[in-house]
């Protein structure tokens, strides 16, 4: 009996390690209870009450490899739903406040914050633009270097007698005529410097003309929108500068844009925005891509939206705190967002 003590401490003290490796088994019994409310194209109410969308076609498939069937709940706010005990799961965007209430999955999607604007003609879009706020400023500051650069010509060249930049208003004006020549490489040759101190300054401003033209082309073309087309990129909050943006009231998007220092009119919903947009109210529209393309998709609008490179939001799958249901749910999600027939999911409910 002695010697079979240490084989018996030894069997013991690993029971635990090996139950730590096990993950819990999943939670069985009864309906599994989803808390939605309407978000399209992550959840869509149908006409005849069914629930459709990205994230209730998820819900269904971990339902379904759960072993149990999945009831959805309509619910004003799905998280409280779920953290009060009115819903097993919820449908939600994932966020920093409602972690204090419940525990998120892993998500399984991840949307990008994106503008909704007038589809209208290119060329009509760029005259548009040319009484843009950015575009004034830029040229502006353009006629303000060059100015400086003809006048530093006219100060050294001015005392040169074979030389047309000397008179003094005439000079000025042919200074700054000989600067804009030269940064656009054209040369006509028909104002030269004359002295040591003028072509050595001819030849400084002749290498970061380089640059500043190089500087100018992308600051035009950003500002003129030339090249952005449906569903192209946009550069964020850069685009947003200058113009008149609607945003949700309360959203999560006009919290990032009053971050981002930028000014939006608040309305009570995304198509009270859109038709501000037609109504042409707005210039453009911010919120999610998904319910941007969705909604203008639906409603057949002469809208286009553009994709900024930032993160918005995360949609996951969100269970009570300390349950062990978030375990097993966790692993469903993973195992089914990681498998080859998920793009294809998505691609059908995201337009």
């Amino acid at each position: 009996m002695i010697r079979l003590l240490p084989a018996l401490v030894l069997l013991l003290a690993s029971a635990p390690a090996a139950s730590a490796q096990t993950a819990p088994p999943a939670p069985s019994g009864g309906d599994l209870r989803v808390a939605v409310a309407p978000a399209p194209p992550f959840v869509e109410a149908g006409t005849d009450s069914t629930w459709d969308g990205l994230g209730v076609h998820l819900a269904r498939e971990v339902g379904t490899q759960l072993g149990r069937s999945v009831q959805f709940v309509r619910a004003d706010d799905p998280v409280a739903a779920v953290a009060g005990g009115a819903a097993d799961l919820a449908v939600a965007t994932m966020t920093a406040e409602d972690e204090d209430r419940v525990d998120f999955t892993a998500p399984f999607y991840s949307a990008r914050l994106g503008m909704a604007r007038e589809t209208g003609s290119g060329i009509a879009e760029v005259a548009k633009r040319f009484f843009s706020p950015t575009f004034f400023k830029i040229a502006l500051g353009l006629v303000v270097l060059l100015f400086l650069i003809g006048l530093a010509m006219w100060g050294i060249e001015r005392h040169e007698d074979e030389n047309e930049i000397r008179e003094e208003k005439a000079g000025i004006w042919d200074g700054f005529w000989w600067a804009g020549v030269t940064m656009t490489t054209i040369g006509y040759g028909d104002t030269v410097p004359q002295t040591t101190g003028g072509r050595a300054l001819a030849l400084v401003w002749m290498i970061v003309s380089l640059a500043v033209t190089s500087a100018l082309t992308a600051a035009l073309v950003s500002a003129l929108g030339i090249g952005s087309g449906s569903g192209g990129g946009a550069s964020f909050p850069d685009d947003l500068r200058g113009e008149r943006v609607g945003v949700v009231a309360g959203s999560a998007a006009e919290a990032v844009l009053a971050e981002s220092r930028v000014t939006a009119r608040p309305y009570p919903s995304l198509a009270a925005g859109l038709d501000a947009v037609e109504a042409d109210s707005l210039d453009l529209f911010v919120d999610s891509v998904p319910r941007l393309k969705v909604a203008t998709s639906e409603t057949d609008r002469g809208l286009r939206v553009e994709t900024t490179g930032f993160e918005y939001e995360r949609w996951a799958l969100a269970a009570p705190q300390g349950s062990d249901l978030r375990e097993a749910v966790t692993r469903a999600v993973l195992e089914r967002v990681q498998s080859p027939d998920w793009p294809p999911t998505v691609a059908r409910y995201l337009p």
